[in-house]
């Protein structure tokens, strides 16, 4: 007793050094090498979080959101701190360790009720601050996107499977209270977006469908589906469960459309309503395994093409070593008799949320490596629950303690590589910053990827405003991750720059509009062009300005009308180099939400249809055909009239 009571405090304290270790590592590396690698994507959370601070709010209705109104996010740690402290970077820093913290909190909240013992959850609770990879550390834990999913999928199982066990153990106000916190937290997840649906609520509910499915108790009821067995069936554990995640996928859809008809009036974000299935002719689905298996090796730090007796090269073994025992885990854990359905739910959970994601990834046309992040963080429950339940202690050494052996061998080597090996790097725009700052160029335009990122490097006293094209004589406006008071007439008065990358310069200095400015620096990477006020550049934005439109004419389309352009320019897409990719642009002003579109015409045949939202769209069309006779037409089908502007030259 004393002995193991001895090994237990042992293990407390090794796994608590580890977990101290790494959050005082990852915290180093946000205050003094993340900076290097900032990007617009990471800046534009903070710069969010900076002006909700300001205003005492928890949303901007002035703000270009992305695909999601996300609630749940970093915002409710962060935007806080700007009220204690004026430098980002430190911001960054308190900000994200707090939400590390919370993450580590919600993960063994979860493993105390699945009743793990405390050192089994410390020593697998490394992993969840473990980077496995680049784009891992990036997501994870320097831009800490997806620690609010992380940490909000083990807060929302827990309370999944602490309601129905409440029914025989606690009284009834204590019952209601799990209950209503695990309905409203579903309601928040389906406003939140469709992400969480496709992380949490439907692995839930395949979950304890298949938990239902294999009991060996409903083989009798599926033989004989009498309403004797049926009565019998509904007090089962299984069913009550499969009834609960039944509500909670009812009430998460009904936040998904209060987000989608309510919430998206008021404030500016996209949506996965438009996403379609993939046409298999053009990518074949042995592609797609393909693809998937070398992004999810790479997303855990495999490496292709690296000499085997290298650094990279042990690394390569440790993420083979790691998949294979996590697999002989899964295995164990599915095959051990009088497991509790609380971990034997939690295990399949994860299995459930990596088919739906990879189905979800293979079948529809939106997809990247890291949406698998939160999918594999799912995991790490596994782990644990396989420490406590195995009861041969060799197995638990070699299988266990090898999957913690070789996440911290994965784990380390990337820190060797992209935190150490990079700590004296600086960001690449410094010293055109430096140059801004000194000169007093608080305002500008830029292209989205160099636009956030100054505003984050200069703690906020750059603002630029990001344009998506400067084409010929127009520029458009980037509506994504920005401000809408960017683009309102008058918002700066003074000097103003464009800020140029190497590779857009040769298409400015062709523009009239270059002409206008004074090409005030340059260095190897970057390029400003100054003018004396705003109107040389805001004249040729592409958009609403003041109820007009400057480039193309604002036409009202009644009710079930339609105008069809003829000869008008289809810009070819020549940044991804397909050549059979082309665009369009407009603005609309229209409430008539999936009722507008724009077809492509050749003749009578119509080639390629697509739906017009409200706010600007850039609508892409993969074509075989030549684009000689080729025509638009802009319809509207809706009950309301609508303004179009259309941003393509005639």
């Amino acid at each position: 007793m004393l002995k193991n009571l001895k090994k237990e405090k042992v293990l407390i304290a090794v796994a608590g050094f580890i977990l101290i270790a790494f959050l005082i590592l990852l915290s180093w590396n946000n205050f003094f090498v993340c900076r290097s690698r900032l990007d617009s994507d990471m800046a534009s959370e903070l710069i969010l979080e900076q002006s909700l601070s300001e205003r005492n709010q928890m949303f901007h209705s002035g703000w270009y959101y992305s695909t999601e109104l996300r609630i749940l996010n970093t915002l409710l740690v962060r935007a806080p701190l700007f009220k204690i402290f004026s430098d980002w970077t430190t911001v960054r820093t308190v900000g994200n360790a707090l939400l590390f913290c919370f993450m580590l909190c919600s993960y063994l909240v979860l493993l105390k009720y699945l009743k793990v013992d405390l050192e089994f959850s410390l020593l697998t609770a490394a992993m969840l601050l473990c980077p496995f990879s680049r784009i891992w550390l990036n997501i994870m834990y320097e831009g800490a996107y997806y620690i609010p999913h992380v940490t909000i999928t083990f807060f929302y199982l827990t309370l999944f499977l602490m309601v129905e066990k409440t029914g025989h153990e606690a009284n009834r106000i204590k019952k209601r209270g799990i209950l209503a916190g695990y309905l409203l937290l579903s309601v928040i997840l389906g406003m939140s977006g469709i992400r969480y649906m496709l992380n949490i609520q439907l692995p839930i509910l395949m979950t304890s469908a298949l938990l239902v499915l294999f009991n060996r108790n409903y083989q009798e009821i599926r033989e004989k589906p009498t309403a004797e067995n049926l009565k019998k069936a509904l007090k089962w554990k299984p069913t009550l469960y499969f009834l609960l995640s039944l509500i909670g996928a009812a009430v998460t859809v009904l936040g998904y459309f209060i987000s989608e008809r309510l919430l998206s009036r008021v404030f500016r974000f996209h949506s996965y309503s438009n996403n379609k299935f993939k046409i298999f002719s053009e990518v074949p689905l042995l592609t797609q395994f393909s693809k998937l298996t070398e992004d999810l090796l790479g997303l855990l730090g495999y490496s292709q093409g690296v000499k085997l007796f290298s650094l990279q090269g042990i690394r390569n073994i440790a993420v083979l070593l790691l998949l294979l025992l996590f697999i002989l885990m899964f295995i164990k854990i599915l095959n051990t008799k009088n497991l509790s359905y609380e971990k034997k739910f939690t295990a399949v959970f994860f299995i459930s949320s990596f088919l739906i994601s990879s189905a979800t990834f293979i079948l529809l046309d939106t997809y990247t490596s890291r949406y698998y992040i939160p999918v594999l963080a799912a995991a790490v429950p596994a782990a644990a629950i396989y420490w406590q339940e195995e009861e041969k202690k060799l197995d638990r050494i070699f299988i266990g303690g090898g999957c913690i052996a070789a996440a911290l061998i994965i784990g380390l080597l990337v820190w060797k590589e992209y935190a150490f090996d990079c700590r004296d790097n600086k960001n690449n725009r410094e010293d055109v910053l430096a140059y801004l700052l000194d000169n007093d160029l608080t305002f500008g335009y830029a292209t989205f990827w160099n636009g956030n990122v100054l505003t984050e490097l200069s703690n906020g006293e750059v603002e630029v405003a990001g344009v998506s094209t400067i084409n010929k004589d127009s520029i458009s406006y980037f509506q994504w991750l920005t401000f809408a008071k960017y683009h309102e007439p008058g918002y700066h008065e003074g000097k103003v720059f464009i800020l140029l990358a190497k590779s857009e310069l040769e298409t400015f200095q062709s523009t009239e509009l270059s002409k206008e400015g004074e090409l005030a620096y340059q260095d190897s990477g970057y390029t400003v062009y100054v003018f004396q006020d705003n109107q040389p550049i805001y004249s040729r934005i592409a958009g609403i300005m003041n109820g007009m439109a400057t480039r193309g004419q604002a036409e009202k389309l009644e009710p079930q009308a339609a105008v069809i352009r003829q000869g008008g320019e289809i810009y070819r897409d020549d940044i991804k180099q397909n050549k059979g990719t082309h665009y369009l642009m407009f603005f609309c002003d229209t409430q008539n939400a999936d009722q507008a579109g724009v077809k492509i015409r050749k003749g009578d045949q119509v080639l390629a249809e697509s739906k017009i939202h409200k706010g600007f769209n850039r609508i892409s069309f993969k074509l075989k055909e030549p684009m000689e006779n080729i025509s638009y037409e802009i319809y509207n089908n809706g009950p309301e009239e609508m303004m179009v502007f259309d941003l393509n030259d005639q």
